[in-house]
């Protein structure tokens, strides 16, 4: 029995034993294999640190890797995001001319109006009875004057003639001229009283929006109680903030596009009118007020909207990257590359295309955030955007890739 317990004690630990070794194996061979991995990665690196010059190799065989860029003509927009909110161009203040009691307003607070449409009125009945008192008082002075010029003609006659002395002919003129001075001033307290019932509406001057009502029906108005305030909306300012980085590219007379969400299909046209000179605290924004023409009467006071402030807006120029242009005292220059065989995609991929440099200087028109617009140059052209090494005059690159404007807006 104890012999049998020992023979099994013993198959036991024979097979834990090669357990052990199989699991030992397995984890050599995993290390052995993350190790070749780890040798190869390695090679792979120096392989890309050689590719970009910065292992030492004879200087017989320096051919520095580049990035080109191939020149063309294009149409160049650099513009600055905006958000901001639209606040009002003016603010009207409107009164009735004449005292009189309020029989009707047809506005309220927050409501759009139209120019020429009526806000409130007063009660017409009394202008109706001082017009019909001044109309016929007017007829009745006309009427006088009318009979007393027939008499004064008439004693005209008679003083030629001998009939009457020259004194009764001067009382009768004098009479005359009085009553025309009557007649005359009937008329204007007539034209005074016409003038008042066409004031007893009150009008909008403009297309707004209504931003105070101080008056209720059944109240009596007076000429310098203010009645309505109206926000004109025919024109608008869109307040804007601008960060510390782009103050010095911003200057009164910019266009600006604009958006709102209300009106998502809708593009609004703007300018830069008034640059704030103050930079508000924590955003450490400096804000601008743009002008928007609103004939429409689209835009309210309140509405958010967003936009660009257009700094170029340029068409068929020649414009390269901005870090392509090396400034050498007053003047720019740019590394022009000549390729030495022809270009393909697949032997730019593969190997790369030689070429030899060439150092040129060139006029730069406009120079943005990313690119320039440039003159001097041609059609084309290849130029060094990047490179691995500085270069000098003697270097020989290999164009490994070549970039192009893409177009849009920067």
């Amino acid at each position: 029995m104890r012999i049998l317990k020992l023979l099994l004690l013993i198959f036991l630990i024979y097979n834990l034993a090669g357990f052990c070794q199989e699991k030992a194996i397995d984890k050599f061979r995993k290390e052995k294999e993350e190790t070749k991995k780890g040798k190869d990665l390695e090679k792979e690196v120096e392989k890309i640190k050689k590719l970009r010059g910065r292992e030492k190799i004879p200087l017989e065989e320096i051919v520095i890797p580049v990035i080109a860029f191939r020149i063309k003509k294009v149409d160049f927009k650099e513009t600055i995001p905006i958000l901001g909110t639209i606040k009002p161009f003016e603010k009207i203040k409107l009164k009735f001319e004449i005292k009189g009691k309020v029989k009707r307003v047809y506005k309220k607070e927050g409501e759009e109006v139209k120019k020429g449409e009526i806000l409130a009125e007063l009660d017409e009945n009394e202008f109706l009875l001082r017009e019909d008192y001044a109309k016929n008082k007017y007829i009745a002075e006309k009427n006088t004057y009318l009979s007393m010029e027939k008499e004064y003609q008439l004693k005209e006659k008679l003083y030629e003639k001998g009939a009457i002395l020259k004194d009764k002919l001067e009382e009768a003129k004098l009479k005359l001229e009085a009553q025309k001075y009557k007649m005359k001033a009937a008329e204007s307290e007539w034209q005074l009283a016409q003038e008042d019932l066409k004031k007893i509406k009150l009008i909008s001057p403009c297309n707004g929006v209504i931003d105070e009502k101080k008056i209720e029906e059944g109240e009596i108005a007076f000429p310098q109680d203010e009645v309505f305030t109206i926000l004109k909306v025919d024109k608008v300012y869109a307040e804007v903030g601008i960060t510390e980085k782009d103050i010095a590219k911003v200057k009164k007379g910019l266009k600006a596009q604009i958006k709102t969400d209300a009106y998502p299909q809708e593009k609004f046209s703007g300018v830069v009118k008034n640059i704030l000179p103050s930079i508000k605290g924590i955003s450490r924004t400096l804000t601008l007020k743009i002008e928007i023409d609103n004939k429409k009467g689209l835009l309210l006071p309140g509405m958010f909207i967003r936009g660009d402030i257009i700094l170029a807006d340029l068409k068929d120029v020649y414009v390269v990257p901005k870090e392509a242009l090396l400034k050498t005292g007053p003047q720019y220059i740019m590394v022009f590359i000549k390729p030495q065989e022809k270009i393909t995609q697949e032997k730019l991929e593969k190997e790369g295309v030689k070429g030899i440099i060439e150092i040129r200087g060139v006029e730069v028109k406009y120079v943005g955030e990313k690119y320039a617009q440039v003159s001097g140059v041609k059609e084309g052209e290849l130029i060094v955007f990047q490179a691995t090494k500085t270069l000098s005059p003697a270097s020989s690159v290999k164009i490994i890739s070549i970039e192009e404007y893409k177009g849009g807006e920067e």
